[in-house]
This record gives C-alpha cells, structure tokens and sequence, in this order.
C-alpha cells in the first residue's frame, strides 16, 4: 500500500492514468485471490471450541454490538482517521502543483517523507508503548497529526511543508502502532463480559465503518467545488490554491479533531496501570 500510494504520482506521469488503474487491479486481484484461495481455517479445532463454548446466537450477538459503547467509539474514531488519510493520499498532488507550485513529480518526495519518517516512527512509538502504555500513545498520535495540519495550512515553501509532515508521520505512526492492538483489546473485552468469540464480526465491522471515509472525502470535494469551483486536476477552478490548502489541511483536520475527542471517551479497565508503572519506574530510578 505504502509503495502504490508514494509511487502513484511518478507512475501516471509515464504511463497514464487508466493503464495504471488496469496494472493496479490486475494485481489487486491476483492478491485478493491468493489470500482467498490460501488461507485455511481449522475445521477441528473450531468444532472442538464451539464445543466447549457458548454457541453464537445472532440476535444477541446484534444487541451486544448496540450496546457496546467502546466499539462504536473506536469504530467511529477509526473512520475519520481513515477519512483523513485518504483526503492526505488525495490532495497532496493538488496541494504540490496549486500551492507550492512546483511539478507533480514531488508529490512523490512529501509522501515519500510521510511514510518513511512513519516508518521510523514505529521503532519509537513502539518503545514508547511499553512506558506509557497503548491508549496514551494512540490518544497522542492522533492529537500530533491532528495538530499539524494547522501550520500546514500556511506553508508556502516545500522545505517548510516537508519539516511538518515529518511531524505529522511521527503522529501517523502512533496511529499505526496502536490501533490493530486497541481493536484487539475491544474483542478480548467482549469475549470477557460475554463469553463468546465474536472477533470475526467486530473486525468485519469496524473495516465497514472504514469504508464509509468515502462520504467523508466525496462531501470535502464537494465543498470545495461549491466555494472554489474546483472540479479536478484539469478544470481547478478560480482558486486551486486555496482549495487544495481547504483539501489538504481543513477538511481531514476537521476529521481527526473529532476522531482525537473520540479517543477521549475509550477507557479499558487495565488502562489505569499505565502511567502508573511508568511513575513507579521513575521513582524507582530517582532512589537508586
């Protein structure tokens, strides 16, 4: 996904837009049906569990999903991160050519950078988690990339806008360390009050609330359109400029504001334990 998005821009420059669609897909699918045809589940084992447990009833398994608030926190917070990633993935392009003025070939460099500086953001968050704990840290991602939309607004030069998206990878990798450990700590939740795996339909679930960051997106372009009369690439209207920054910066900063408000309201009962073990280990340290 990381290598698409980053080489998109230098790839349609050489050979279009609809043969990098059709190269796109062909290998989306030879993907999808290896993964289809590859994975196996063990038929023994899962009779053997079902055994011993409680089985599935559908109707409970609904009115748990309904009143499982962390769920619905968690989703919904997810979404408009992914809202955001994807407006970022979108409007950088635009943001390149219309504000920085400069060819579309860097669009390639400022994701480039995102990513990268993310990736070595992994290996830091990564130890952070282990002193402050998973929520601290995703609570903290989203607020640094949530933040940094803000000076990006007002960036007029690459070398400036480049420094402020290393920032922002260093928020998206808080985002990317935590939130799979965070969707596993809801279903152990479930299963500890229920006694039942459901971990098959959370999960499903929460990627079709993902999905719905198209409304999210196609609602930021159709603002844009309105007030600046920005169509596409081809026919950007009477202010690209303003409309990219608008893209780029308002709309997914408008998204993980809320999103970061979102992770305020998700506590797990362990979460307490956190700072607390990371206070007792400085104290320990301040006394040897």
């Amino acid at each position: 996904m990381v290598i698409s998005i980053v080489l998109t821009p230098v790839v349609t420059s050489k050979i279009g837009y609809n043969l990098t669609a059709i190269i796109y897909g062909v290998i989306a699918l030879a993907v999808i049906m290896f993964m289809t045809f590859g994975c196996h589940e063990n038929i023994e084992e899962e009779e053997a569990e079902a055994a011993n447990g409680e089985e599935p009833d559908l109707f409970k398994a609904i009115f748990a999903l309904i009143t499982n608030s962390k769920f619905w926190i968690f989703g919904f917070a997810n979404a408009l991160y992914s809202a955001a990633f994807s407006l970022i993935s979108q409007a950088i392009p635009f943001y390149v050519q219309y504000t920085l003025k400069l060819e579309s070939s860097m669009t390639t460099v400022m994701l480039g950078v995102v990513f990268g500086v993310a990736l070595v953001g992994i290996v830091v968050w990564s130890n952070v988690v282990k002193r402050a704990g998973i929520m601290n840290v995703w609570r903290l991602g989203f607020a640094v990339l949530t933040v940094g939309f803000i000076p990006l607004f007002f960036a007029n030069t690459m070398p400036v806008a480049v420094a402020i998206m290393c920032v922002m990878g260093m928020g998206v990798a808080g985002c990317l360390v935590t939130i799979d450990c965070i969707g596993a700590k809801i279903i152990d939740d479930d299963y500890s009050r229920h006694g039942v795996k459901r971990e098959g339909m959370l999960t499903s679930l929460v990627g079709v609330m993902n999905r719905l960051n198209g409304l999210y997106v196609s609602l930021g372009y159709k603002v844009i359109s309105v007030a600046f009369g920005f169509e596409s690439g081809a026919n950007p209207g009477s202010n690209p400029d303003m409309a990219s920054r608008f893209l780029l910066c308002v709309f997914p900063f408008i998204a993980m504001a809320v999103a970061t408000i979102f992770t305020l309201f998700l506590h797990f009962k362990d979460e307490s334990n956190d700072w607390c073990n990371f206070k007792r280990r400085k104290e320990l340290k301040a006394n040897v």
